[in-house]
């Protein structure tokens, strides 16, 4: 199962990226009165966006073909629906921490503490998340994947990587 492992070593490695960004974003919020100081909401702003692009750029697309495979067990819907809800969840977040940041720039100082909430929450559930990519969905996947679907899998995430997937698969 060399095609199983190699498409594991990558995901993880971007989920240690993925925890990597959440909590530099959580130590920008930490700085005393980072709202106050145009250079530390730029540099928030920018993490936050950074961790989304990471995330809908270059992470997710490689797990497509996973999610595709494993949706041909129909005993594995409710376990992906449920990760797919999370994801969504870690996406509202994110999207209500760049409107919060809106408007500490427009000047509402109490917005600064609901996005620091908020930000807070988010890598809360990113960190619950990857445990259960890591854990459940890897352990799952190796009990109900063949190896030629772990080869496309792993074709997959190469395409992914060299950039030359269709971008209707992106």
């Amino acid at each position: 199962m060399l095609a199983a492992e190699s498409a594991w070593r990558i995901l993880r490695i971007e989920h240690a990226r993925l925890r990597e960004l959440s909590a530099t974003i959580l130590r920008t919020v930490e700085v005393e009165h980072w709202f106050n100081r145009d250079s530390q909401r730029a540099l928030l702003r920018s993490l936050v966006s950074g961790l989304q692009s990471f995330n809908d750029g270059a992470h997710r697309p490689k797990g497509v073909a996973l999610m595709d495979a494993l949706r041909q067990h129909p005993d594995m819907a409710g376990f992906l629906d449920d990760l797919a809800h999370d994801q969504a969840r870690c996406d509202q977040l994110l999207a209500e921490a760049i409107d919060l940041l809106d408007a500490v720039d427009q000047g509402d100082r109490p917005a600064a503490q609901r996005c620091a909430a908020t930000l807070e929450e988010h890598h809360r559930q990113l960190l619950s998340l990857l445990e259960q990519e890591d854990t459940a969905l890897r352990w799952r996947s190796n009990q109900r994947l063949t190896p030629e679907d772990w080869s496309a899998v792993a074709s997959s995430i190469s395409a992914v990587l060299s950039g030359s997937l269709p971008a209707s698969r992106r």
